[in-house]
């Protein structure tokens, strides 16, 4: 997670951030779990996801 606020460059923007997560970042195959016998998941393929918010 990676996360910037705002505010540092205009103080019109305080309280104004923006947010970029990211899973999975090399795309490598993984298995995410198992349960009983055999039933084995493949984990989440590479995923990013940039969110722009406000804190009151």
């Amino acid at each position: 997670m990676m996360r910037a606020d705002l505010g540092v460059w205009s103080p019109t923007l305080k309280g104004a951030y923006v947010q970029v997560n990211a899973n999975n970042i090399g795309d490598r195959e993984y298995i995410s779990g198992c349960y009983g016998t055999g039933n084995c998941y493949w984990g989440a393929e590479r995923s990013v996801i940039a969110t722009v918010g406000y804190d009151f």
